[in-house]
């Protein structure tokens, strides 16, 4: 049951529609109850049924009779109809419906108990006997029941439908951005596996010179194995000796908080070969503070080779950032002028790539959205990286579209850049509009 109800509630969160329901409830004058597939109960409100009276077949907190209706509704529904009445071997009445997201049935609504004709003692006496119950109960519990004219029933049943189209598109919008947040995840571990999968070689040092982080094509070159970084793989393992000194040089300066000019160094693999490579340093930061180094190195007798797996990568980022589903857009950073997007941007803003290209965000911004704006850069400028952040922005047709971005940033031709990441959410905030 437990589990049930925590699935139930990650694709529509009923604890936050808690109180909606008892809203819907009290304006039908009815009680309500929920179950899954299986016929557990995800929840109920003020549902009242005479067998709860009997201890024989209660099913706490809905009961056998009543689960007569969830086994009639559960994949029984007409096509063409949404809502139906069903009244049970005792003679209650109920309005139910299933609720289906993208095709799946996810649970079965239930509201009621109601007469659709009024009772006569002489029928409960009858109901009484044959189903055991104590015939004073049972006509105490029948005269609470109201009894409901097929007008009211009508009624009712259009403000059940209007209630399972707003859950289920709830639902469906909880789908679309798990799906949405699932693509912006395998964007980011495809951003992390980039490193591993490029030509050169990447490391990090602590302050002492031990290696710390060492990429995949690391390991190829120098031909040692995880673990041998792991048992205090050094620099000096690394550097030829007559590089030993010119190389405590540049460490010492990088530490310092400078970035070298690249230079070249001889490299010793752990087969005491050697090889020319360029290096790169750079220091690490962390909390304003240099941690240690961060090294590449191009090995200069492979660069033809370096040079074609570095063009296949591109190609492998141009398809992704062609293809993917959420918008990606990149703008300088001092001035916010789009320097390149993808057609996901296109589809979202209603505009090509070049009515955007040259253009600062402000430019689809209202006026009410600048300033945070303004601190969003100030943000990525300070830290370099920011995430689920919200916006609004004015498409072509003039509309406006609301949208989810994270956003990071990088160096490109000696120019500091930020690539976002941008999902549509309008359809969210219509719906959490809808519900408020």
């Amino acid at each position: 049951m437990e589990d049930t109800a925590q699935q139930f509630e990650q694709l529509i969160p009923f604890k936050k529609l808690q109180s909606a329901l008892q809203r819907f409830c009290a304006t039908v004058e009815l009680g309500c109850f929920i179950v899954d597939p299986q016929g557990e109960v995800i929840i109920e409100e003020d549902w009242h049924c005479f067998c709860k009276q009997d201890s024989s077949t209660r099913r706490p907190p809905a009961f056998k009779s009543c689960m007569e209706t969830e086994e009639f509704f559960a994949g029984r529904l007409p096509a063409d109809q949404k809502v139906q009445v069903f009244t049970c071997s005792n003679g209650f009445s109920c309005a139910g419906a299933a609720i289906t997201i993208e095709g799946q049935l996810v649970a079965n609504i239930f509201v009621g108990l109601f007469f659709l004709v009024q009772p006569g003692q002489e029928l409960l006496q009858t109901t009484a006997a044959a189903k055991g119950f104590e015939e004073p109960a049972l006509l105490t519990a029948a005269a609470a029941l109201p009894v409901f004219s097929k007008k009211r029933v009508q009624q009712i049943l259009a403000q059940l439908e209007l209630t399972i189209d707003l859950l289920t598109e709830s639902g469906r919008n909880v789908l679309l951005e798990r799906n949405a947040n699932w693509q912006i995840r395998k964007s980011e571990e495809r951003f992390r596996n980039l490193v591993n999968s490029l030509p050169q070689i990447i490391y990090e040092t602590d302050l002492q010179g031990a290696i710390t982080f060492a990429n995949q094509s690391a390991y190829e070159i120098f031909g040692y194995s995880p673990q041998e970084l792991e048992e205090g793989l050094g620099l000096s393992h690394c550097i030829a000796e007559p590089d030993h000194q010119k190389l405590a040089h540049r460490f010492k300066a990088v530490l310092s908080g400078q970035i070298p000019e690249p230079a070249e160094y001889w490299f010793l693999r752990k087969d005491r070969s050697t090889f020319p490579g360029i290096v790169f340093s750079r220091p690490i930061y962390a909390e304003g503070k240099v941690q240690g180094v961060r090294v590449v190195i191009i090995d200069n007798t492979h660069r033809q080779q370096a040079e074609e797996r570095l063009r296949e990568r591109e190609s492998a980022w141009r398809a992704i950032f062609q293809h993917a589903p959420f918008g990606i857009a990149i703008n300088r950073l001092c001035d916010g002028v789009y320097l390149d997007v993808n057609p996901a941007v296109e589809k979202i803003s209603g505009r090509q790539a070049t009515e955007v290209l040259g253009k600062t965000a402000y430019s689809f911004l209202p006026p009410s959205s600048f300033d945070a704006s303004r601190k969003v850069t100030e943000i990525l400028q300070q830290t370099g990286w920011t995430d689920n952040q919200e916006t609004v922005i004015e498409k072509k047709d003039g509309t406006q579209a609301h949208l989810l971005y994270s956003s990071a940033t990088f160096e490109s031709s000696g120019e500091c850049c930020a690539v976002s990441m941008l999902v549509d959410i309008t359809e969210r905030k219509v719906m959490e509009e809808k519900l408020q």
